[in-house]
């Protein structure tokens, strides 16, 4: 004991030198001797008297301290600092009695404090009943506000004001109609700092009685004085002051929301997330149960000590008061709040969109304790979440019982009927489906849809190219455990598993399927590429498509296909590539030839119709029976220009005198219908298809390609050539009202150069025959000379007159066949034989096949003069382009005659309005005539 005091004695001298002054201004050396002893006895005293009684928490001592510097202290400046002061001292670890050194500090200034620095008169003045009213008003109507957690004005919104709109707690406060409580009780009860009322009133139920009861009713459950109405309601005593009862209202909010949350987490339903949501709350709530037993511990003990003294300085000095059971649960009051929020707002969300509800408060509020609660709560409900994507970035299963991954298998009996011609195949494109709105925060839109391309390349690679094992074997490997908050694991996991099954999966369709070999083949062979063989082919199959199409042959077709495939070039291509080649028909009607319907195939099988779908293999046959049609007039014109020009050196330069001027001019028409064909080929075929493909090739060769890019590339270059090569709708420039497509001008085109052919082989036909005659006539003459007869006799010239009326006729009395007449009437792609007109002798058959040629050369310019203005306002340049070089000497003038055509028209209706009116006054003047004679 003598030790204990020595060591007393010298901490509060030395204390004491510290704090109090050595001498004050006029004081002597005696008296400020005097003081500094007194000063220490006063202190020992105040140690001897408090032995034992020391609060037993520091933050009691902590709260003593600040609440006086808030009492003596208009400015809060000193509390403030004090707290700075109080966390410092906090962070030494020499000090082991912080708390007693506090009390001490507290007492020795408690003793020493002058009254009227005090700011109790204001709890005595007659404003306190109508300030506490008005807070207690102000409580209930807004979001409560903690000390010293407290949440920002704009950042509280989302937790407090949300939960005092959807499920605020009904508190019922039955006031007494007579209250007669002193205002020094309701301060003694606010504070807990009053030892001297001993004359007062205690009001019923007691502070005690409160405590008492208040773990059960923290635990949801109703006692005497504290009520549950109902889910959301609490009934709380009638006969308390306002701080108390304001007291009451904050511990009611934990136990309404208490009830609240574990009536949730014993109800069942929702997915496999909403489960791990209850789990987490569950577990959340098990440690505010702990929280609760804590205080129950110390509620008992408070209420034992209570027992032996006066129940005022008990409660006080045991330091468990309705005020610190209201701080000790602010945390847990908190977290209750913001689980109950998240509670009410994900009643209507799944999946994803609970992860993203929680994660918006644990990135975005303001509050740390917010951010912190809400991480925890993370970790527990994404759980399977991680679990569902790591079955499906490893094993390319989709195991979502409750729809709530935001990758979706659409139910096949849901989808609607489409058109197969229109869309790709469902394989690839609508087996998975990614849902944007069940992605959740933590994962960008950019990582989702690599999320989404990894789980179905492998599911691809699984179930339609057949390689399981490769599968099995990459998910044993590379496999690992995913949890929230590993953002730069998860992010390398993603990369790795993108990059591995893109390769793999590029790596089987190239080499494995030959997806790129198929691309090639179909541009050598349905985009004509491969010159000789496309040559050899029409040339073997022009006889037979010259027949009407029923009488058409399969097995005669692929004979001509293999006989120009062993011929050309071809047969040095891959044996898989020339057996998917095949030749057929496509559906004609009545009138047909053979050239309509024909057509060449590249079948395609699985996986590659992913890539090459129906769609696509339907362009592929709209561009080939284009260029099929065009490469056919080009023979066409070659064949007819090779005759005349092989001709003009024997039979039609004796028939000069006759028809030279109408081969001058079908010379020059067929030249200019070639130039046509030539440059409307080159443009397609180098200028479209070449520069297309340079582009898909390029995205082919891309190391880092996906089997979407390829997908999108390759429908890129079918869009290109399609609306390129004049196979798309065309839509004025002006109105926008769609017009004749560029398809249906190029087929009257072709057909007017089929039909200017035909005509042309007749102009040929008619010259040899009058090349014949003449020499039949001069062999006549020549043979009777050399007899000693006249040449030419009176009955020779009525038999050549007779002769003439049928021009047709050749030597041996045989009509010659005429194969370009014969030819006529089936040599056209488009089923419209061109005939010429019988005429009665051979000058109204030259007549009228001047006429025909006449007429087509006229239609066929007309109908360029059309086309040209058409690609001139075309918006591609390409486009454009191609009417710069078929007109590059400007021979043609493009016209508008669409416009032309409206101008007739208005002329038209104008004519038939003044003929209604003058057919109007005409019926008038007669009536009059007719009255006027009456």
């Amino acid at each position: 004991m003598g030790d204990k005091s020595n060591r007393v004695e010298g901490a509060l001298k030395s204390l004491f030198e510290s704090l109090v002054p050595s001498q004050l201004p006029g004081e002597d050396d005696e008296a400020a001797d005097e003081r500094i002893d007194r000063s220490i006895e006063l202190g020992r005293n105040i140690v001897d008297a408090s032995s034992g009684h020391a609060p037993p928490d520091i933050n009691q001592a902590q709260d003593l301290i600040k609440r006086k510097l808030l009492r003596e202290n208009a400015s809060p400046e000193k509390a403030a600092r004090f707290s700075n002061l109080y966390s410092r001292l906090l962070s030494i670890p020499v000090l082991n009695q912080k708390w007693s050194i506090l009390y001490l500090l507290y007492k020795l200034s408690e003793q020493d404090a002058p009254i009227e620095h005090s700011r109790r008169p204001l709890m005595d003045s007659d404003q306190l009943e109508n300030i506490m009213h008005t807070e207690q008003t102000t409580r209930r109507k807004e979001p409560k506000q903690f000390e010293p957690r407290r949440l920002s004005p704009e950042a509280s919104r989302s937790v407090s004001e949300k939960i005092t709109q959807s499920s605020p707690p009904k508190v019922r406060p039955q006031r007494a109609t007579s209250s007669a409580q002193p205002r020094a009780q309701e301060r003694d009860n606010v504070n807990g700092t009053s030892d001297n009322d001993h004359n007062e009133k205690a009001f019923v139920p007691s502070e005690t009685t409160l405590l008492r009861d208040l773990p059960f009713n923290l635990q949801g459950l109703s006692s005497a004085h504290f009520i549950f109405t109902s889910a959301t309601s609490v009934k709380l005593p009638a006969d308390v002051p306002i701080p108390v009862l304001s007291l009451l209202n904050a511990l009611a909010e934990p136990c309404l929301l208490y009830r609240g949350l574990s009536d949730f987490i014993q109800s069942s339903g929702g997915g496999l997330v909403g489960q791990s949501l209850r789990a987490a709350i569950g577990t959340e709530l098990r440690s505010y149960l702990s929280l609760v037993a804590t205080l129950e511990g110390e509620i008992r003990r408070a209420l034992t000590a209570i027992e032996k003294q006066d129940e005022k300085r008990g409660i006080r000095e045991a330091g468990v008061t309705l005020k610190r059971c209201v701080i000790w649960t602010r945390d847990a009051t908190m977290g209750l709040r913001l689980m109950s929020l998240v509670v009410e707002e994900s009643k209507q969300q799944r999946g994803g969109q609970v992860i993203s509800l929680i994660h918006g408060f644990s990135s975005s509020h303001g509050d740390p304790f917010v951010g912190t609660f809400a991480e925890r709560l993370l970790a527990y409900v994404t759980r399977p979440f991680y679990d569902m994507l790591r079955r499906w970035i490893y094993d390319g299963e989709l195991i979502d019982p409750y729809h709530e991954f935001f990758v979706t298998e659409p139910d096949p009996s849901s989808k609607p009927d489409i058109d197969p011609r229109r869309v790709a195949t469902s394989v690839w494109d609508h087996k998975y489906q990614l849902d944007n709105a069940m992605v959740p925060s933590i994962i960008s839109a950019e990582f989702a849809k690599k999320i989404f391309l990894i789980g179905k390349s492998l599911n691809f690679i699984r179930h339609n190219c057949g390689d399981s094992d490769w599968v099995i074997e990459y998910s044993k490997s590379a496999s690992k455990e995913l949890h929230y908050g590993d953002t730069a694991g998860l992010e390398a996991s993603i990369d790795e598993a993108y990059k591995s099954t893109m390769s793999r999966l590029i790596h089987l369709m190239s080499e494995k399927y030959n997806l790129f070999i198929h691309l090639k083949a179909i541009k050598r062979y349905l985009l004509l590429s491969q010159g000789d063989f496309i040559a050899l082919l029409m040339e073997s199959l022009a006889p037979n498509l010259d027949r009407p199409a029923n009488s058409q042959y399969r097995h005669t077709l692929t004979s001509q296909l293999e006989h120009a495939i062993r011929h050309s070039n071809a047969q040095y291509d891959n044996a898989e590539v020339l057996s998917r080649l095949d030749a057929r028909m496509i559906e004609f009607s009545s009138g047909d030839t053979g050239w309509e319907c024909f057509t060449l195939e590249y079948k395609i099988s699985p996986p590659c119709d992913v890539v090459i779908t129906q769609w696509a293999s339907t362009q592929y046959l709209k561009v080939f029976n284009l260029l099929w049609r065009i490469k056919r007039v080009e023979f066409s014109l070659s064949s007819t220009w090779r005759r005349c020009m092989t001709g003009s050196r024997g039979v039609l330069a004796a028939v000069e005198d006759k028809v030279g001027a109408d081969w001058k001019r079908a010379r020059c028409v067929i030249a200019e219908m070639v130039h046509f064909v030539n440059q409307l080929q080159y443009y397609i075929l180098f200028e479209v298809v070449e520069a297309s493909w340079g582009q898909l090739e390029t995205a082919m060769n891309k190391p880092d390609s996906t089997l979407d890019e390829l997908i999108d590339a390759h429908t890129k270059y079918l869009n290109s050539i399609t609306h390129k090569g004049l196979l798309g709708s065309q839509r004025h420039h002006s109105t926008g009202q769609r017009e004749d497509s560029f398809l249906t001008q190029l087929y009257y085109i072709l057909k007017n150069m089929l039909a200017y052919k035909d005509v042309v082989d007749g102009l040929y036909s008619f010259s040899v025959a009058e090349f014949t005659r003449r020499q039949e006539f001069n062999a006549k003459i020549e043979h009777r000379t050399a007899q000693g007869k006249w040449g030419i006799t009176e009955k020779d010239l009525v038999s050549e007159s007779s002769r003439a009326a049928t021009p047709t006729s050749a030597p041996g009395g045989k009509a010659p066949k005429h194969n370009a007449f014969a030819s006529d009437e089936i040599d056209s792609p488009f089923g419209v034989p061109v005939g010429l007109t019988s005429g009665g002798d051979d000058k109204t058959l030259l007549t009228s096949l001047r006429a025909r040629l006449i007429q087509l050369s006229a239609d066929f310019k007309s109908k360029v003069n059309v086309l040209l203005y058409d690609l001139a306002h075309q918006p591609d340049v390409d486009m454009r382009f191609l009417g710069v070089v078929m007109n590059f000497n400007e021979v043609y003038k493009p016209v508008n005659i669409r416009r032309q055509a409206a101008r007739k028209e208005r002329e038209k209706k104008e004519l038939e309005r003044k003929s209604r009116e003058v057919s109007a006054m005409t019926v008038e003047d007669g009536n009059e005539s007719k009255r006027s004679e009456r």
